[in-house]
């Protein structure tokens, strides 16, 4: 599981959490596109 935290204070939902056979894969692309912001 990947657990991606929302930082949007409107948004009521306080994270995603997202399944995958490569947990690693899907974390390490989510901060590649967190850093290229």
């Amino acid at each position: 599981l990947v657990v991606v935290p929302v930082v949007d204070s409107d948004d009521p939902a306080r994270a995603w959490v997202i399944s995958s056979r490569t947990p690693d894969r899907l974390a390490a692309a989510i901060r590649r596109a967190q850093a290229s912001r």
